[in-house]
């Protein structure tokens, strides 16, 4: 491997890889289903957490800005050393 954790095509021994046919067994049921629970719960969290997402903006200040950044003259990014928003024509 190289520094980046990446293989490289002249890294591939075939040796070292031997093919099968061999399938893991599922885990009990009681397991896939506190694994199946669990993942829907993280992904009704973070649908929570990305409607509930607040803005320090009143709602003119965000209204503005939503029309600034749907004019495609402008273009509408975040600063480099996070102050804020950069509107660039």
């Amino acid at each position: 491997m190289n520094e980046n954790n990446t293989t490289r095509i002249d890294d591939y021994i075939p040796s070292l890889y031997i093919p099968t046919k061999w399938k893991p067994p599922e885990a009990p049921e009681d397991v896939e289903y506190a694994i199946r629970n669990f993942s829907s719960q993280i992904s009704d969290n973070i649908k929570k957490r990305s409607s509930n997402t607040r803005t320090n903006l009143t709602k003119l200040q965000y209204s503005c800005l939503h029309s600034i950044k749907n004019d495609h003259r402008l273009i509408v990014c975040t600063s480099d050393t996070n102050l804020g928003p950069v509107i660039m024509e």
